[in-house]
């Protein structure tokens, strides 16, 4: 975390953008010299959507200084309540003014909290708070500080965290989702599971708009070790923010046949066109016209709008065969 400059931190990868990293299991906060690593949401687009990496396992998060306004999510230029920043993706606080290609080498180290396990996804920052998800567990720091303001052991994964109307939502590597407290960590709502198939897994992180909160289908243990892959079926799954029931399910497989194309990372919603996003990955073991695509889908009734396919000849798996390119979006 980076004082004098208050900023947030821009970041992508699957499952959860990786952030600038120090010693393992760290978050690291910084302040007004040169030699901190940060990745300011005012900088250049990086390749890729990925922040820089450092050897370890810590995120770094860009912070307001001294006399920085109360963050609130999406407004304040202290705040980054998802893992692009928005719901569409931007991965930019448009609020953010100070940190610049000048004013990044002031940059000192201010605080550094220590979390169980690795943090690969984006630190979300709200309400004073920096949210980790990590493979040791949840954790809230105190954005002043770097004290840990309280844990949740039992809930661990790899994608981020998003903040929204004044809570949390977790999609941790059980595929279970939850909505908590951000001030103490309780459970609201959850356990509600995103995608019933067995073997699958929480890599995409999810992302609240329009009072829902959407999240993807990845079944990466059914990839790399199965060979029934008829189970694996890519898809978005929208839930209602405030109850947590289930709203629509979308597969951008058919329910036969093509199987595979995951959607890996987190989507991106345009609010105002009532569309949704998503890229897919490959197909396992049956090739087909939905894999490595992107795919729009009607945001309020999730039935498709249209489907772009870049490459149609990436079947791949690690048990399996034919082995195509492993191209994936997001």
């Amino acid at each position: 975390t980076c004082s004098a400059a208050p900023a947030s931190t821009a970041a992508g990868g699957s499952g959860g953008a990786r952030a600038p990293v120090g010693p393992a299991g760290t978050t690291t906060a910084a302040s007004g010299t040169p030699g901190s690593t940060t990745s300011p949401a005012s900088a250049l687009p990086i390749a890729g959507g990925a922040a820089p990496t450092a050897a370890g396992g810590a995120v770094a998060t860009p912070v307001g200084g001294a006399g920085a306004p109360p963050t609130a999510a999406g407004d304040a230029f202290g705040s980054w309540p998802m893992m692009g920043y928005d719901a569409k993706n931007n991965y930019q606080n448009v609020n953010e003014k100070i940190l610049t290609l000048a004013t990044a080498p002031m940059l000192k180290e201010k605080w550094r909290a220590k979390v169980d396990g690795f943090p690969p996804g984006t630190p979300v920052i709200a309400d004073g708070r920096v949210f980790v998800l990590a493979t040791g567990g949840t954790f809230a720091i105190s954005l002043a500080d770097g004290k840990v303001l309280w844990k949740r052991s039992d809930l661990v994964g790899t994608s981020s965290i998003a903040y929204a109307d004044g809570f949390i939502y977790v999609h941790d590597n059980l595929t279970n989702l939850f909505r908590l407290n951000p001030v103490d960590g309780k459970t609201v709502w959850g356990t509600v599971r995103t995608f019933e198939t067995k073997d699958c897994d929480g890599e995409s992180s999810p992302i609240v708009a329009n009072g829902m909160v959407f999240v993807g289908h990845s079944c990466g243990p059914i990839e790399i070790g199965s060979v029934d892959f008829t189970r694996a079926l890519g898809g978005v799954e929208a839930f209602d923010a405030k109850t947590g029931n289930r709203v629509w399910t979308y597969l951008t497989v058919p329910k036969t046949g093509e199987n595979g194309a995951m959607v890996w990372s987190t989507v991106t919603v345009d609010v105002e066109n009532k569309t949704l996003f998503a890229g897919t990955g490959n197909n396992y073991s049956v090739q087909g016209e939905n894999s490595d695509s992107i795919h729009a889908v009607d945001l309020m009734t999730g039935t498709r709008l249209w489907k772009t396919q870049v490459h149609n000849d990436d079947t791949w798996s690690l048990l399996g065969a034919p082995a195509g390119p492993d191209t994936d979006f997001g």
